[in-house]
């Protein structure tokens, strides 16, 4: 009797009758310096890990995977960087975990997920950084978890969009956008499709932020909470059962809820001085509350 070894690879494309087989793949780069530039594709394999790892300035990191069963992603900006880029995308993937973590100044993150399921989506910011922008587009997806978190920054933009694909519609989103502490900060979230449910938490000052949902399939939820002075917020909602809050901590702040087709109910809670609330709701359930504490404070209800 005569025996051979024979790889997995050559047992499974016997087996299956050919010899692309997906196999799992592993990626690893790291860069020390500037002006430098490291980009990963991972396609149709059973599994993907790419973690890239850049200490530097004006470097630029991409992931891209696509077609893979399961895929995770990593790139981290260690040190203190500035004017950075780090991009990942995941396509057609069943299970996906993303996360981009950088501190500095002037750097631009985006986490892209589409066709999709089961997904993870986390930019972290950390550092007393200025100017940074981070961004998590999700597009046809199931089940979709988005978070970023900033930590002591000033004149930062947050975004998380979620919203349906082609002939699909995206269920089960979860947003989270956190901003510790810091000035002139913005941020949003956007969600359509079923069943969301949406969180911002701002504080400082001139800081603005935005929830707009829409979609019908039940369950709408949003919260939004500020702290400190001239903070702006805002929350529309349009179709299914809605729910809204608004929060607000310190003088000068303005809130406003629209909320239409479907059950309503919207709270604005504000404490301090020269504060706005604003609550409009037409068609179906309606429940307006609005509590203020301090003076010179004005509130405003249209129900129809």
């Amino acid at each position: 009797m005569k025996w051979q070894l024979i790889s997995t690879a050559a047992v499974l494309a016997m087996a299956f009758g050919s010899a692309n087989v997906m196999a799992a793949s592993e990626a690893n780069v790291s860069q020390q310096g500037s002006f430098n530039e490291a980009s990963v594709d991972q396609t149709s394999n059973y599994s993907a890990k790419a973690d890239i790892d850049v200490l530097g300035h004006l470097n630029k990191t991409y992931v891209t995977q696509s077609n893979n069963p399961s895929a995770k992603a990593k790139i981290t900006v260690l040190g203190w960087g500035e004017s950075n880029i780090a991009n990942i995308s995941n396509r057609n993937v069943q299970a996906g975990w993303s996360n981009i973590s950088i501190r500095g100044h002037n750097n631009d993150m985006a986490i892209v997920q589409k066709n999709t399921k089961n997904t993870s989506a986390n930019i972290r910011v950390t550092g007393w950084g200025t100017h940074n922008k981070g961004t998590i587009t999700v597009k046809g997806v199931d089940n979709s978890t988005a978070n970023i978190k900033v930590v002591s920054a000033s004149k930062g933009e947050a975004h998380i969009s979620q919203q349906g694909g082609y002939k699909k519609t995206s269920s089960d989103l979860h947003a989270n956008i956190k901003q510790d502490w810091g000035v002139r900060n913005s941020a949003w979230i956007t969600q359509s499709g079923t069943s969301k449910d949406s969180t911002i938490m701002q504080a400082g000052y001139w800081n603005s932020a935005a929830v707009v949902q829409s979609g019908g399939q039940y369950n709408s939820t949003a919260d939004i909470i500020q702290s400190g002075k001239r903070n702006s917020g805002a929350i529309n909602q349009t179709g299914s059962r809605h729910t809204a809050s608004i929060e607000q901590h310190g003088s000068k702040n303005e809130s406003h809820i629209l909320q239409t087709s479907s059950r309503n109910q919207a709270a604005v809670y504000q404490n301090g001085h020269n504060n706005i609330g604003n609550i409009i709701q037409g068609s179906a359930g309606n429940v307006a509350t609005v509590s203020q504490t301090g003076n010179f404070n004005k509130a405003y209800v249209n129900q129809h």
